[in-house]
């Protein structure tokens, strides 16, 4: 039996950049005379790496931390991890390094108290990309990340900020929130305590609220408060957080932060056969559980049918109510609703 591989790459015709390289292969049986004919092919990534913000805040506040994450992944959108990055803000001459977790990420933090310039320019590097060939096929792209932060600018100089609520939360988890403040000394005058208040949206009406009343010691009008609330289930699968005061003048100093949430549900159901296998013709029992008061019900197909049309499949994300409403916008005077 002979055997015949042969290579053949294709070229794009537009810029003479390699597409893809594809090989075909020959096999001869020659006794029976016979021949096979197989051919595959690969993608041509000159592209291997690139980083990307995840979040990241849209604005700075004078004298509070601003916060941004960003992924790194390689030519096949995979996470990298343990890789050191660069970060820059060449308006306040800012240079630093960090390293990517297990998932490819890397979360940033900026002292802006001494950052006066209008915007801000993040820039995010992994590595410098190498043009020492012309040719396109040997040469390595490392794409950057660039993120523009505009300046927000209180009446009164007082402001407060979320530190961002990152990942996907659990339900039955109590999720703590910290925020920064910082409130001008002459607006509050002789106040010993101070009250901010937080909302949560969720699906297009007010799903939770609170209050945390600061105390106010001996003049220091900048810290850092927390607060905590329980994630249920009507906060599925998107939700947002607002938190504010209101200043003696009347001045409402705000912020916003909206998270993701698993798709989960008040009631919960399990199902379980007596046997995970049976003959045909036998008995099996089935068995099912639920939260007191639910409405349930049982459909039984064939796997082959679910096979066929995936997308017939019930799931959670398939059943889990949309938010139709949403916290848009919000400044230090105007909080705007709308889809």
């Amino acid at each position: 039996m002979e055997q015949d591989y042969r290579g053949d790459e294709k070229i794009d015709n537009m810029g003479g950049k390699p597409e893809e390289l594809g090989v075909m292969g020959t096999n001869t049986v020659s006794c029976a005379g016979l021949e096979l004919t197989g051919y595959g092919s690969c993608g041509i990534a000159n592209d291997l790496s690139t980083l990307r913000f995840t979040k990241a805040d849209s604005q700075y506040r004078h004298g509070l931390p601003w916060y941004g994450q960003v992924l790194l992944v390689n030519e096949k959108d995979q996470p990298i991890p343990n890789k050191t990055i660069f970060v820059t803000v060449e308006e306040a001459r800012y240079h630093s390094s960090a390293t990517t977790d297990e998932h490819g990420f890397v979360n940033i933090s900026l002292d802006t108290t001494n950052y006066t310039s209008p915007s801000i320019t993040v820039s995010v590097k992994y590595k410098d990309n190498d043009n020492r060939f012309d040719n396109w096929r040997v040469r390595e792209f490392h794409a950057q990340a660039l993120y523009v932060a505009k300046h927000f600018v209180s009446p009164s100089n007082s402001y407060v900020h979320l530190k961002p609520i990152l990942g996907t939360l659990t339900c039955g988890q109590t999720q703590e929130i910290q925020a920064h403040y910082l409130l001008n000394k002459q607006i509050l005058k002789d106040e010993k305590k101070f009250t901010f208040y937080y909302l949560i949206e969720a699906r297009g009406s007010i799903a939770q609220s609170g209050m945390h009343v600061l105390s106010i010691k001996q003049g220091n009008t900048e810290g850092v408060f927390s607060f905590s609330f329980q994630v249920e289930s009507v906060l599925a699968p998107r939700a947002h957080l607002l938190v504010y005061t209101i200043l003696p003048n009347g001045e409402i100093v705000a912020d916003i932060d909206k998270f993701a949430v698993e798709n989960c549900f008040a009631n919960k159901v399990n199902l379980r056969f007596s046997s995970a296998q049976s003959l045909p013709a036998s008995d099996n029992r089935l068995k099912v559980t639920a939260t007191p008061f639910s409405l349930c019900a049982l459909r039984a197909v064939d796997r082959s049918v679910l096979l066929m049309k995936p997308e017939a499949e019930l799931s959670p994300r398939s059943v889990s109510p949309i938010s139709t409403l949403g916290i848009m916008k919000c400044s230090h005077d105007k909080i705007t609703f709308g889809s």
